[in-house]
C-alpha cells in the first residue's frame, strides 16, 4: 500500500521487515525487487529477486522478474516472452496479472525493435502508472 502511494522510503523498511521475518514469503521478495526496480535500482532489485532463484524456474513470480530485468536492459523481444509465460503461470498472484497485461500491451504497441528508452520514460514505469491508476 505504501509503496503503491509513492512513499518509498518508508515501504522499503516494511518490505525488509516482513522478509526478514519470514524469509521464504517469496512475494515479499518480489515486491522489495519491483519497488527498487521502479525507483531505477536495477542492481538492488537483482540483488533483490535473487532470492528468487530458490523457486522452480517455471514460478510466476521468478518469471515475471527475469522479465522485468530483461526489460530494464531494453531486451524487448526475450522480456516480452519472459512475462508471457509469467502471465500464463501467475495462479497465486492475480493482482500482478493486471500489471503484466500493461506492460505487454506497451512492450507489443513499441514493437521489439524500438530503441532503448531513457529512464524518465521507461516502459516499466509507464506499465507501472497505468496499472496503478486502475485500482
Amino acid at each position: 500500500y505504501l509503496a503503491s502511494l509513492g512513499n518509498s522510503e518508508v515501504a522499503r523498511p516494511a518490505f525488509i521487515a516482513c522478509i526478514t521475518r519470514l524469509p521464504a514469503f517469496y512475494p515479499g521478495w518480489f515486491m522489495l525487487g519491483f519497488l527498487e526496480l521502479m525507483n531505477g535500482r536495477v542492481e538492488d532489485a537483482r540483488t533483490a529477486w535473487a532470492v528468487l532463484d530458490a523457486l522452480p524456474p517455471e514460478d510466476s513470480l521468478r518469471l515475471c522478474a527475469d522479465g522485468l530485468l530483461l526489460l530494464a536492459h531494453d531486451e524487448f523481444k526475450r522480456a516480452a516472452r519472459q512475462l508471457e509465460l509469467a502471465l500464463a503461470k501467475n495462479t497465486l498472484h492475480p493482482p500482478l496479472n493486471a500489471y503484466i497485461r500493461s506492460v505487454l500491451k506497451a512492450v507489443h504497441e513499441r514493437g521489439s525493435d524500438a530503441t532503448p528508452l531513457s529512464p524518465e520514460h521507461h516502459l516499466l514505469l509507464a506499465g507501472y502508472v497505468s496499472s496503478m491508476t486502475r485500482h
